[in-house]
């Protein structure tokens, strides 16, 4: 991989991970509120769920560990995107991202249960996080990115 190309890689691997530490750090810094939002969002799954008495155990059993939730998604939040920022094992921070981008998506951007304005908000919000998984998933397969064999250029190998 030439300079140019490597460095384009660490500009896209920045931005990805400046995205998820910029978050990491909001919610250090607002904790109570989000786990206030967080517990509101169970609630309102929670109404979806009436007559699952399945479903519903499932998200009181969330509501009841959502501290130790919210402090492993933020684990998760700093490894990967410190992982992207530092290059260092970039598959293994994506998929560290992954894990919190996808369950945090379902459960925050649930259009598909609104109306009006805030539908398109919240469908807006969705795609822009799937744009962010589909990032995670070209790092999850590429890693730092195709190293070329010494002698031999990007074409051949």
């Amino acid at each position: 991989m030439s300079l140019l190309q490597s460095f384009i890689a660490f500009l896209g691997r920045a931005c990805v991970g400046i995205i998820f530490l910029v978050a990491g750090v909001a919610a250090i810094l607002d904790w109570q509120g989000v786990e206030h939002i967080f517990i509101a969002k169970l609630c309102d799954w929670m109404t979806l769920s009436m007559g699952d008495p399945v479903r519903q155990q499932l998200i009181e059993q969330m509501m009841n560990a959502s501290f130790f939730l919210l402090s492993g998604a933020l684990v998760c939040t700093f490894l990967g995107s410190l992982m992207l920022l530092l290059g260092i094992t970039v598959r293994l921070g994506a998929l560290f991202l992954m894990v919190v981008l996808i369950p945090a998506t379902l459960l925050m951007h649930s259009f598909w249960t609104l109306t009006g304005p805030e539908k398109m908000t919240q469908m807006a919000l969705c795609a822009r996080n799937a744009g962010l998984l589909g990032a995670l998933l070209l790092l999850l397969a590429y890693g730092k990115g195709r190293r070329c064999k010494k002698g031999v250029s990007d074409e051949e190998s």
